[in-house]
């Protein structure tokens, strides 16, 4: 197949060059080059796929087809359909096998340019075999001492995730601080055991490829129990030890999991470095280092070689530190220097090349491959492999083609490529007309293509030859010192003046034949900025609104556009429209200033010959200060610590505040566990506020510094710093170093002194210990002192019964030695000492337990709501409040004598008839609203009834005794409820009723009125594009934009921008400069995204225009941009992807192509390439392809179509009816309906224009991840040329340090978002002495600067 394809394409690439012809897109070939190859694939039958898949993608004109090969051997899907599918050029493997299907797979992309091999694709099967049942041995810890646990997991590929759970699958063992499960072996390690650590201990695992926890037996998947006993007692005290490996090796582009764990009480705490082997120095860790699983494994992704080194992991406590250094190794995949894009055939000659490895692990091996035909030594030396070199001799026209080199190690795979081809001297780019500004050196431009490379002449209009020159020895003869010639023929004329305008001629000649090209060269004053209007330095306020002017003059056939920079970067209007704005003439508008927008601004006027500039003013952006530095602990005692710090950049407004934070150990303690998240940001508490007067300050080095008080003794505590100004808050400073602050004796008593009620003969004594930060050490005890009063005074007698509490967290004690009288009066003393001395003394009186309480005195009602009574009552004389544990109501509603008389207390208890109702002095306090009278109660009684007639009795409950009730019944009546209307108010509601109703009808009313103008055309009456002026609609509006944007891949796809750009110039909406910029792009794709961004920034009757212009190759496209006809509909692009099985065996193509033609779905050019394929199932395939962007309507002549060409309608039916679902991985599927462009995106297209020699900043704003740079599709790697850097995954910029004739061109950025790849191409161009400038609209240029030897 290869040989065929080979033939084909030497046979047209013989016919299709005609010499001193411009070249169409109908006549271009472009070979295959790929978008997606193939990657190693794992398939796992427990993801329930009966199938895996190898994706490959390649573009070229004309589309590219496919087939693969099974490890270099061509894979013959006819012999086995149901095993093999190719969908696109997509393989399908259905069931795959073991033995039979892991292989490596490579795809071949061909057209008639020419052919191209992937790299291979590795198939692999994911497995897990089963666990050693074997018993395991128990472990027995003491509580405080760190253990582990290993998992042994079984054999299995790829990898495995692990988690533990204790004794039942229910009982997990979530990872937190002090419990850790490695990512690499699965052991479970626990940094100190506590009792309910004890328990059997299961090691659970699951397939890495399966994201669906839970899946399959958990039997299966657990190990077998390790049993675990903890022996209770005192934890020890222990320094760190960490227990892991010194070395981790990681692939380059994958991930790398450092761990670092230790044994230690209390719980350490760990911080990450990376050390300089050369110096032991710290340096910083890699941007993309992260921390997972609480700060024990340092995460990095898409590890890079320069990540590897030393990195080091400190684990401290209060008893000591630990360290260990863990080398990470990284193992490179290969990377080749990539080989000459193009290379002439010298005939009879011979041509080396070598595979040049710039980097990767050894060992490597390679192979050479002449399109998809592997090369070896051949018996008469055709032919020269010796490892990395390939030799090709007796050069002869048959030996055209694509010639690439294959590095693989165990890693991974690169390939770089040649093509090596015969061309005859085509003119590329015609001088056409161009600009020359006057009193300036000029380049007449030209764009050639010749190989070898030729001798140039030029001549002016009389037939003068001004200058020649041999471009392979560089000979240059010239009329006079006016005129030179570069290298890359193109003609320079010094000094322009009105007598070198007139027409010039290029001759280009080698050995196969000649090309000319006539052009003029017209000459125009330069533009100039003026002074008077130059911009100046201002100041902004944050949020605020600031002017930079601008303003300049150019001669009348000349558009100006005036271009800014801040700090050397070219402000995008479009893409950063919320931060810029244009004013009045040049003028710059900062809208809502940041402080980011602070920097130097220069303002340049552009026009299609000159660019003036170098005005420029300086912005200053007021706004908040930037965060504190070097927030240090001087020094700590007990309660108190000295912070300092350095104030930062004040950013135009100095400090007039300063906050001080502070975060403990026990603020971890305040944080309720929250299951959703394994982390949960530090509770940081503010502990000072105050002016920088207020603090003491500066001292010589600037700094500041105060005395934070109040802190808790023995304590580790660490502080960050922020600054307030007019302009708001800063972020907070990076938190201090932990220091902990001296140990001291208690600083306070024990609080809620108190007493309960209980049995008689029982003292209840109650108080609330002291809080855990404020024992001032690490251990505390307690001495309570009782004794009795003989009549509410102390007798000589009466000693004190001391009481010592080990406990260091006791609430209450029981006294009842010597038994105490009902309602003796007590005295008693508490307070808490440790190793470091005694806390203070608190007193207070309690009352021993009287028994069953009196009944309460005086009950009565006071006051009533509608839903509520207010009742008040006074204490027997002598009766301590504190004794009642709470008080009972029993009420009932109406008049009944029979149980108003009734005053057995035991039949009222139980009576149902009765409500009950506690109310508890603790909870239910007197209201707001009643002023408290001194020895009695009062409560409110809630959610009674209205206008209800309640009575009430009351009585006390203390410990298990109940009170007696009050004497009698008291009663009260509620109040009435008030209504929510009044008897006459019933209009309103009326009212409010009939006016909703007629605003109904009135909006039914205008919504009718507007679709009957909108039906009949009445409410926007649309212009026809001829009646419709350039200067009608300033710019085109967004609709139009979005439009344009949308259809972008299939206006690039079909139309021909340089027959489209001829049509426009012809009817004078682009000027002749901007199409020739258009038509200087060789490659179809460039030159059609370079049309449509100046498009996007022409007046809005450029739109019609341009659909006009499209119409008469394809009529189709032009109604989908007018809305003329809908866009076809997912459904109907489906079932298209299902007719090839219905229509592929027995269909006669050709009538269905007639009739798309006739209805102008197929233009001529379409149907000639189609009509030229082999097969019908070719044929059918190319019209499925070519049906999906046109409008629905197609479908429905498609499908009449075959039904007139008599294919079964119940084959049809059947067809559509396919489910989709199971048809995926048969059919290509549909192309997903286009989205906006992303931001990543806004930038590609434009081009920067930079003084040859200096240096220029490409920055890229949006959102992508894996970002790399290319140049000329070459990947570029960092180096002391070009420096990549990226911002998180938002800002991604590179560095060139100088930019010349050589390295101008095409600079890609590729990413990845959710939505698949995204690439930006920016154009980078050298500005010469002779060079004009062009405009600043956004266009593309090609590849062809790379090539000096064939391309200018």
């Amino acid at each position: 197949m290869a040989l065929a394809v080979l033939s084909v394409f030497l046979l047209v690439c013989a016919t299709h060059v005609t010499v001193g012809q411009e070249i169409v897109k109908d006549d271009m070939l472009i070979e295959p080059e790929f978008q997606v190859v193939p990657q190693n694939t794992i398939f796992n039958a427990d993801l329930g796929l009966n199938y895996t898949k190898f994706k490959c993608r390649a573009k070229g004109i004309p589309d590219p087809q496919y087939f693969w090969l099974q490890d270099g051997i061509e894979l013959d899907l006819d012999t086995d359909p149901e095993k093999y599918t190719m969908s696109g050029g997509d393989l399908y493997i259905y069931s795959p096998t073991l033995g039979r299907d892991d292989s490596t797979y490579q795809c071949v992309a061909y057209n008639s340019a020419g052919a191209e091999l992937s790299p291979g694709g590795i198939l692999t099967f994911a497995f897990v075999k089963s666990f050693d049942k074997t018993a395991r041995d128990p472990k027995n810890v003491d509580e405080g001492q760190g253990f582990s646990i290993a998992c042994n997991p079984p054999d299995n590929y790829p990898g495995l995730t692990y988690t533990w759970y204790k004794d039942t699958p229910a009982q997990r063992v979530p990872p937190d601080e002090r419990i850790f499960i490695s990512y690499q072996t699965g052991d479970l390690f626990i940094k100190n055991a506590i009792a309910a650590d004890s328990g059997d201990y299961y090691c659970l695992v699951q397939n890495s490829m399966i994201q669906v926890p839970n899946t399959g037996s958990i039997a299966d998947r657990s190990s077998p129990p390790t049993t675990v006993k903890v022996r209770a007692g005192p934890p020890l005290d222990a320094a760190p030890t960490i227990v892991w490996g010194p070395k981790v090796v990681a692939v380059e582009g994958g991930e790398a999991f450092l761990e670092c764990f230790d044994f230690s009480y209390p719980s350490s705490n760990q911080v990450w470095k990376r050390i300089d082997p050369g110096s032991n120095q710290e340096i910083p860790l890699p941007r993309k280092a992260r921390y997972d699983s609480f700060g024990h494994v340092l995460l990095m992704l898409r590890v890079a070689p320069e990540d590897g080194g030393i990195y080091r992991c400190d684990a401290d406590n209060r008893h000591g530190t630990s360290r260990t250094d863990i080398e990470l190794e990284v193992k490179i995949l290969p990377k080749l220097k990539p080989l000459p894009v193009i290379q002439p055939i010298v005939l009879g000659g011979s041509i080396t090349w070598e595979c040049v490895v710039l980097r990767g692990t050894p060992p490597l091996t390679f192979s050479w491959f002449a399109d998809s035909d592997p090369l070896k030594t051949q018996p008469d030396n055709k032919y020269v492999v010796t490892g990395r070199t390939l030799t090709v001799n007796e050069l002869d026209i048959t030996d055209e083609g694509r010639y690439q080199c294959l590095a693989v190690n165990d890693y991974g795979v690169d390939h770089t490529s040649t093509l090596l081809e015969l061309s005859y001297p085509k003119i590329r780019a015609k001088i056409a007309t161009q600009l020359a500004p006057r009193g300036t050196d000029y380049e007449v431009y030209v764009r050639w293509e010749c190989s070898p490379v030729p001798n140039v002449e030029w001549t002016n209009e009389r037939g003068d030859v001004i200058a020649t020159k041999d471009l392979t020895t560089g000979a240059t003869v010239v009329k006079s010192s006016k005129y030179n010639v570069t290298d890359l023929g193109t003609l320079v004329i010094n000094n322009v003046q009105d007598s070198d305008k007139g027409a010039y001629t290029f001759k280009m000649t080698n050995q196969y034949g000649q090309v000319s090209d006539t052009g003029m060269l017209k000459v125009v004053d330069p533009g100039r900025l003026s002074t008077s209007r130059a911009p100046g330095d201002i100041s902004v306020n944050r949020g605020a609104r600031g002017t930079l002017r601008c303003d300049g003059r150019v001669p009348a056939p000349l558009e100006r556009v005036f271009v800014w920079t801040v700090n050397d970067r070219m402000i995008n209007f479009d893409t950063q429209s919320d931060l810029y704005g244009r004013g009045g003439a040049g003028d710059l508008i900062i809208k809502n200033a940041v402080i980011q927008q602070s920097g130097r601004y220069t303002c340049s006027l552009e026009t299609p010959a000159h660019r003036d500039s170098g005005q420029g003013g300086t912005v200053t952006v007021k706004a908040q200060s930037a965060a504190p530095v070097g927030v240090k602990i001087m020094s700590t005692d007990e309660i108190s610590a000295l912070v300092r710090w350095v104030p930062s950049k004040d950013n135009g407004a100095s400090c007039a505040q300063y906050t001080v934070e502070a975060q403990s150990e026990w603020d971890k303690g305040l944080l309720a566990p929250d299951t959703r998240w394994q982390y949960q940001p530090p509770v940081w508490t503010e502990v000072w506020r105050g002016t920088p007067k207020q603090a003491s300050g500066p001292d010589s080095y600037g700094g500041y510094s105060v005395n934070i008080t109040s802190l808790y003794p023995n304590t580790e505590y660490s502080f960050r710093v922020m600054c307030a100004n007019m302009f708001g808050i800063s972020r907070p400073s990076v938190p201090s170093a932990v220091r902990t602050t001296l140990p001291s004796r208690p600083l306070t008593a024990p609080t809620n002194l108190g007493y309960q009620p209980g049995t008689v003969g029982n003292l209840i004594l109650t108080w609330k210990p002291i809080p855990r930060p404020k024992w001032g050490s690490d251990n505390i005890s307690y001495v309570l002192s009782v004794r009795p009063r003989d009549r509410g005074r102390v007798t000589r007698a009466d000693p004190w019964t001391t009481v010592n509490f080990n406990n260091s967290n006791p609430k209450s004690y029981v006294y009842n030695r010597p038994r105490p009288n009902p309602n003796q009066r007590f005295d008693a003393k508490i307070y808490a000492f440790n190793e470091y001395g005694s806390g203070p003394e608190v007193t207070w009186s309690a009352y021993a337990p009287a028994g069953k309480p009196p009944a309460m005195l005086k009950p009565k009602c006071t006051a009533t709501t509608n839903v509520s009574a207010l009742f008040e009552f006074e204490l027997p004389r002598n009766y301590p409040a504190g004794m009642v544990s709470y008080y009972g109501v029993l009420y009932w509603t109406g008049k009944d004598d029979r149980k108003k008389n009734e005053t057995r207390e035991k039949i009222l208890l139980y009576d149902e008839s009765y409500k009950r109702r506690r109310l508890y002095p603790d909870v239910h306090d007197q209201p707001p609203y009643v002023t408290p009278i001194k020895g009695k109660q009062s409560f409110a009684l809630l959610q009674l009834k209205p206008s209800t007639l309640y009575n009430f009795k009351i009585y006390a409950r203390s410990g298990p005794y109940m009170g007696t009730f009050s004497p009698g019944w008291f009663s009260c009546t509620t109040q009435r409820a008030k209504p929510i209307i009044r008897r006459y108010d019933w209009w309103l509601p009326t009212v409010f009723i009939v006016f909703i109703v007629f605003l109904i009808l009135l909006l039914l009313l205008i919504c009718c009125a507007f679709a009957y103008l909108y039906k009949n055309n009445l409410l926007f009456k649309k212009k026809k594009p001829e009646e419709i002026r350039l200067t009608e609609v300033d710019v085109m509006t967004k609709p139009h934009v979005d439009k344009l944007r949308y259809y972008s891949d299939t206006i690039t796809r079909y139309i021909n921008p340089h027959k489209v750009t001829d049509r426009l110039v012809a009817k004078e909406v682009l000027p002749v400069h901007m199409a020739g910029d258009v038509k200087r792009i060789r490659n179809p794709k460039f030159s059609t995204n370079h049309l449509l961004g100046i498009l996007v920034n022409r007046p809005d009757a450029t739109f019609f225009h341009f659909s006009n212009a499209v119409r008469p190759e394809h009529p189709w496209l032009s109604d989908l941009l007018e809305d003329a006809e809908p866009e076809m509909t997912l459904e109907h692009k489906e079932m298209l992807e299902n007719y090839e099985i219905a229509m592929s065996p027995n269909t006669d193509p050709i009538p269905i192509i007639d009739h798309l033609v006739k209805t102008k779905y197929l233009n001529p050019s379409e149907e000639k390439e189609i009509k030229k394929m082999d097969t019908r199932a070719d044929m059918h395939g190319q019209v499925l392809q070519l049906l999906q962007d046109r409008p629905d309507p197609a479908f429905h002549e498609f499908q009449q179509t075959l039904l007139g060409n008599n294919v079964p309608k119940e084959e049809l039916v059947a067809a559509a009816d396919v489910n989709m679902a199971m048809a995926a991985p048969v059919l290509a599927p549909a192309p997903p309906v286009m989205s906006p462009r992303s931001a990543f995106e806004e930038l590609s297209g434009s081009t920067i224009e930079v003084d040859d020699g200096q240096p220029v900043i490409i920055e890229i704003n949006g959102y992508a991840t894996d970002v790399r740079w290319f140049y000329e599709d070459i990947p570029l790697q960092n180096s002391p040329d070009y420096q990549q850097t990226s911002e998180g995954d938002e800002m991604h910029s590179i560095f060139i340090s100088s930019v010349t004739k050589v390295n101008e061109g095409c600079y890609t950025c590729v990413g990845n978002t959710e939505f698949g790849e995204v690439r930006c191409d920016i154009y980078i161009s050298a500005l010469s002495k002779a060079t004009y400038a062009r405009t600043n609209i956004a266009y593309d240029v090609d590849f062809e600067k790379l090539y000096p030897h064939k391309f200018v």
